[in-house]
């Protein structure tokens, strides 16, 4: 076997088990993204109407149709709340299922004149 073909045999073993012990982070990364949205008015308090609204908008701009997903209740959420589950005044969690079955979580922060939106693919 020429050393030139050795080489590249070696090199593609490395790569390809490179690639297999960082799959894990890479799956995450591109399960997830992060954004901020702006914000009509002042608002000093996360209505569960503006985190859907927010959240929705954050899924369309992950390339889903905001159609096929809605909110579920969340086990912890409380009353008056119906599908946030509160993390304080400014921030909550959602979860959004589709017709397959498929779930996003979406953590809504509201802070400074905007909302930080982070979606991610439930496991």
């Amino acid at each position: 076997m020429k050393t030139c073909t050795k080489v590249t045999l070696g090199m593609a073993t490395f790569l390809s088990v490179l690639a297999i012990g960082l799959w894990p982070a890479i799956d995450v990364a591109l399960s997830r993204s992060d954004r901020y949205l702006a914000v009509s008015g002042s608002a000093s308090f996360l209505s569960e109407d503006l985190a859907v609204e927010k959240a929705l908008e954050a899924l369309a701009q992950d390339g889903l149709r905001p159609g096929d997903w809605h909110p579920d209740p969340h086990p912890n959420v409380r009353v008056p709340d119906q599908v946030l589950d509160r993390l304080g005044d400014k921030s909550g969690l959602l979860l959004f299922t589709n017709p397959v079955q498929q779930t996003r979580i979406v953590l809504v922060k509201l802070e400074d004149g905007r909302v930080f939106v982070r979606t991610q693919k439930a496991k």
